[in-house]
C-alpha cells in the first residue's frame, strides 16, 4: 500500500517507515508458524515496541542424567573393570546394590546376568556395554573409529557377546589376576589392585 502522492510504502509501521528501515524478519514471526521441533521464545521489546521472537530448539528426550555404567558390585573382577572405566571415561559408575528405582526400570528383567551402559535413549548390555564404555574411554585410540564399522556385521556382534560370556562365566578365575575389593562386600575401600583373596 502506498501513500497517494508519494512512493513510500505505508504498510510498514510508522516508526520503521519514518526511519527508512526495513522491517526485520523477527518482527513478523508469529506463534502460528512455529516448527514442530522448535518453540518461540520472547525477549524484551525492540526500540519500536515490537517483541523480538527467536526460534529455540527443544530436545524433550534430553535429561540432566549422566550416562551410567552398571555392574555387579559383589564381584572383584567386575569392580576392577568398573574402576578402570571410572578412571578413563566420564561415565557414572553404579553397582547393582546402589540402583535407584528409575535406573532399575531401564534395565532388562534379568539385569544381574551382565553389565549395562545406560544412556538417555538406549541401554547397552553385556558385551555391548563393555565395548561402548571402552569406545568412550581416553585409551580407545584408533579403535574408536573402527568399532562403529564392525557393528555393521552380525558375525562381529556374535563374537563380541561370546567373548564377553566366556570371560564373565570365568570371572572368579580372572579375578585371581586382576581384582578390586567389591563395594558390596562390606570391606570398605580396602582394595587389592592385583589379586583377590
Amino acid at each position: 500500500m502506498t501513500d497517494p502522492g508519494s512512493n513510500r510504502d505505508t504498510s510498514r509501521s510508522p516508526t520503521t517507515a519514518a526511519r527508512g528501515e526495513r522491517e526485520r524478519p523477527s518482527e513478523r514471526l508469529s506463534v502460528g508458524r512455529e516448527r514442530p521441533s522448535e518453540r518461540l521464545s520472547a525477549t524484551p521489546l525492540t526500540e519500536t515496541g515490537t517483541p523480538i521472537l527467536y526460534l529455540e530448539p527443544v530436545y524433550p528426550h534430553v535429561t540432566d542424567t549422566q550416562d551410567t555404567f552398571v555392574f555387579d558390585d559383589d564381584c572383584g573382577f567386575c569392580t576392577w573393570w568398573a574402576d578402570s572405566f571410572d578412571e578413563h571415561t566420564d561415565l557414572r559408575i553404579v553397582g547393582f546394590s546402589d540402583l535407584t528405582p528409575e535406573l532399575r526400570d531401564r534395565l532388562p528383567e534379568n539385569y544381574e546376568a551382565c553389565s549395562h551402559l545406560v544412556t538417555d535413549d538406549r541401554v547397552y548390555s553385556c558385551g555391548a556395554s563393555i565395548e561402548e564404555a571402552f569406545v568412550r574411554s581416553d585409551v580407545a585410540g584408533p579403535l574408536r573409529d573402527v568399532v562403529p564399522f564392525l557393528r555393521n556385521f552380525e558375525d562381529y556382534e556374535r563374537l563380541r557377546e561370546r567373548w564377553y560370556r566366556s570371560i564373565a562365566d570365568e570371572r572368579d578365575r580372572w579375578g585371581q589376576f586382576v581384582s578390586k575389593t567389591p563395594p558390596a562386600s562390606g570391606d570398605g575401600d580396602e582394595a587389592d589392585d592385583s589379586t583377590s583373596s
